[in-house]
């Protein structure tokens, strides 16, 4: 079975095991399964005001002769170890994910999809800290404020932990050091909640308090933000808006 990371209530990323049909929401193996790649995953198209990217997998069910979208997942392939790690022990190896701006925008998505039918509930958490932002594009306004964005962030999530759901499939090789050749149990398969997935990114600028510099971690905290707060004001998220003008001096 998949290991299924989940965030708990200590904002640690917890190791279970799911069930392929249980992550799905239906048998992978079964005749009325499809599996659309690079495809925009429909139900999201009522959260946003632009068209929405690709997604890398959409899980669908046939219903009389249609596909009806179950779940969209990102997939991220991944080879252990990495050109920064293989020279350590194999404890001390470590791995690589290359996250785009479209996988951010699913993120925003994947979270707000939880909190359709209370907007309310979201606002309340982010307007207090949104108020606090004279311009969102500028990093002498944004950059003060980044640890509390993160601390909003982390609440939302501990206080809704049960409305987490599978986000980024992440199947794992592992060679022999740089080696082009398959160890033993070379082959796993890791599955990310949204919530879970948030680590990557926020556990690496939580604690830097104020700053003229945002990284792209940094950055990322303030898309998310940015994206929750505007989808629990107007019901609608503005993604390419978003990411085109907060960009911080940040290469893509």
């Amino acid at each position: 079975m998949p290991i299924y990371l989940m965030l708990d209530n200590r904002l640690n990323v917890l190791h279970t095991k799911e069930t392929v049909s249980n992550l799905f929401g239906i048998n992978p193996l079964g005749e009325e399964v499809f599996y659309a790649f690079e495809s925009i995953h429909t139900p999201y198209e009522i959260l946003v005001s632009e068209s929405l990217p690709r997604i890398d997998l959409v899980v669908c069910k046939i219903e009389n002769n249609r596909t009806k979208p179950i779940k969209g997942l990102e997939i991220k392939l991944t080879a252990l170890p990495d050109n920064q790690t293989y020279n350590n022990t194999e404890e001390n190896y470590g791995s690589e994910i290359v996250v785009r701006p479209d996988t951010i925008v699913y993120l925003a998505l994947s979270i707000a999809s939880s909190f359709s039918s209370s907007r309310d509930e979201l606002r309340a958490k982010l307007e207090p800290f949104a108020r606090r932002i004279l311009d969102w594009r500028s990093i002498r306004s944004v950059g003060p404020h980044l640890a509390e964005a993160c601390n909003v962030v982390n609440d939302i999530l501990t206080g809704t932990l049960d409305r987490q759901q599978p986000f980024i499939l992440q199947p794992i090789w592992k060679t022999l050091g740089k080696k082009l050749m398959l160890t033993d149990n070379c082959l796993d398969m890791f599955v990310w909640s949204d919530y879970a997935f948030t680590r990557l990114f926020i556990d690496s600028v939580r604690d830097n308090g104020n700053r003229e510099f945002i990284t792209r971690q940094g950055r990322t905290v303030l898309w998310l933000t940015k994206m929750l707060y505007d989808f629990s004001v107007t019901g609608k998220i503005k993604h390419q808006l978003v990411i085109d003008e907060l960009t911080y001096d940040t290469k893509k």
